[in-house]
């Protein structure tokens, strides 16, 4: 919409208004889905993708429960994996295995 320049100045005032709070209300509506890199923690137990070996389903073609005896702590969330082969392959390359500008990039090779 574009006002005319010889438009009374209530009704230019009140779509600059406008412009600015619609502006806000998008910033404020966008800032969750930028966030959506985050990491999905289980407030229940505090483990990263529920509990889930970010390693296994990409080795054994199948989600798996990771072991709390084989956690690993990076970038202050806990991750748990079924093996110490897995938990290995995470600390030797976590970037590999974890979300960024969410988005999973495997580089696992």
């Amino acid at each position: 919409m574009r006002l005319k320049l010889n438009s009374p100045p209530s009704v230019r005032h009140s779509y600059r208004w406008f412009k600015l709070c619609f502006t806000l209300l998008l910033t404020t509506i966008s800032t969750p889905v930028l966030a959506a890199g985050d990491i999905n923690v289980d407030s229940s137990n505090g483990l990263a993708i529920h509990g889930y070996d970010p390693v296994a389903y990409f080795v054994s073609g199948e989600p798996q429960e990771g072991i709390a005896a084989y956690s690993y702590e990076f970038e202050g969330t806990k991750w748990a994996f079924v093996n110490e082969e897995n938990k290995q392959a995470f600390i030797a390359n976590p970037d590999a295995w974890t979300i960024h500008d969410g988005k999973l990039y495997l580089n696992y090779s």
